[in-house]
């Protein structure tokens, strides 16, 4: 009996401690827990789709690793490579980007200042924003290549640029070759204007005369009123007024011109001068007048253009008749009055083909012998002068007479003309180089 109370006693020992020692555990795990602060916040762990050294990204944000807004400064970026990928207003400044590729992404007002691109390539990627002077890096170095085409190189500010050569051969006076087309007012108003033109003709026409160019001359008037009076020319004029005539018998000529160019003042008072013109070269430019020649409209009027199409118009079509050659083939010179206060005799229509063909506005009431003299010597300068077939860029032209280099001459837009006393001799070859 003692022995069975022993061993129970003994059960009930173990029982106890066992329990005990199974709370402790359980307080030293909830300490452990409360320890731990179960309510402070996680901490994140960034994800990463490609390393930061030699690791690529697709369609992400990395340039071999990228910062967006943010700045490096004095890092380097060592091969990696972002496909399509954009870095978004960060700035680099003295880092060096080694071998690193971009195809197709776009760098969005980004600047490099003073970092270095070793040996990268851009294919395809565009730059919007960001600062590029004359296709250069400002402060770096790029040894990379960028895949496109340009030809000829580039100018400041990234614009193409390409080569050309245009060559010419000097031709006799003889060979030169001009078409002028009067268009002349013969409203009721015109009377003493006329009058004024034939007696200072000899002033425009002497020169052409002494130097045997070869010209054609054709009048109209600025009558539109019926079909038949439009653009049709003078009677006779268009037989008479040529060098042949001239050459001839010079006197005689400008008597047939005295008579011609005096239209008389019974024409409709809704002056019509570039519709005329219009009429004039679709009835005689390729009947009389020659496609290699020179074309100058000679507009004559104390009134502003009435006629129907805009001004911008006529202009194009006055070009056309020398699309094949260019348009510094065309002239236009108004004769207008310039000094009108009235709105009646405004002459913007006019005076908008002169501005865009190089021609030149002069005043009606001005002195006639001045003003056809100012025609007659431009239009002989720019007889002799050699059209180039595009518009150079300003410096880059080369100009060789027979294979030697000349600085004798002067370019007024495309036109190059030789100074006085260094005009090539007939049959010299010219060769102009130039970027455009």
């Amino acid at each position: 009996m003692k022995t069975l109370t022993n061993e129970l006693s003994f059960r009930a020992l173990f029982f106890v401690l066992a329990f005990g020692l199974v709370g402790c555990n359980k307080e030293e795990f909830y300490e452990k827990e409360y320890l731990e602060n179960p309510f402070a916040p996680e901490m994140e762990v960034p994800e990463t789709d490609g390393g930061w050294d030699g690791g690529s990204t697709v369609g992400g944000n990395t340039d071999g690793g990228s910062t967006v807004g943010g700045s490096t400064v004095g890092g380097n970026t060592d091969g990696g490579s972002t496909v399509g990928g954009n870095t978004d207003g960060g700035s680099t400044v003295g880092g060096n980007t080694d071998g690193g590729s971009t195809v197709g992404g776009n760098t969005v007002g980004g600047t490099t200042d003073g970092g270095s691109t070793v040996g990268g390539t851009t294919d395809g990627g565009s730059t919007v924003g960001g600062t590029t002077d004359g296709g250069s890096t400002v402060g770096g170095s790029t040894g990379g290549t960028s895949t496109g085409s340009t030809a000829g190189g580039t100018v400041g500010g990234g614009n193409p640029v390409s080569d050309w050569t245009d060559s010419f051969t000097q031709v006799a006076d003889s060979d030169k070759k001009v078409d002028i087309a009067w268009i002349v007012d013969n409203s009721g108003s015109m009377g003493d204007d006329q009058a004024s033109l034939a007696n200072n003709f000899d002033s425009f026409i002497r020169n052409f005369i002494t130097r045997g160019i070869d010209f054609k001359m054709g009048i109209t008037t600025t009558d539109c009123s019926t079909a038949d009076k439009c653009g049709a020319a003078v009677p006779g004029s268009l037989e008479s007024l040529t060098a042949v005539q001239a050459n001839g018998n010079p006197q005689a000529f400008i008597s047939t011109f005295k008579a011609h160019i005096q239209v008389g003042t019974n024409g409709s008072s809704r002056e019509r001068g570039l519709f005329a013109a219009e009429k004039f070269l679709d009835r005689y430019a390729q009947a009389h007048y020659r496609s290699d020649s020179r074309l100058v409209l000679v507009f004559v009027s104390d009134e502003e253009d009435q006629s129907p199409q805009s001004t911008q118009y006529y202009l194009n079509r006055y070009l056309a008749e020398k699309a094949h050659l260019g348009a510094d083939y065309v002239r236009a010179y108004s004769i207008v009055k310039t000094n009108c206060q009235t709105a009646g005799c405004q002459f913007a229509r006019y005076a908008y083909q002169s501005n865009n063909t190089g021609g030149s506005i002069l005043n009606l009431d001005g002195n006639f012998a001045s003003t056809l003299t100012e025609i007659g010597t431009d239009i002989q300068n720019l007889i002799d002068s050699f059209s180039l077939s595009q518009t150079p860029v300003a410096g880059s032209l080369e100009v060789r007479v027979n294979g030697v280099i000349s600085t004798q001459w002067t370019l007024d837009g495309r036109n190059l003309k030789f100074n006085q006393g260094h005009v090539p001799a007939v049959g010299a070859n010219i060769q102009v180089k130039y970027q455009y």
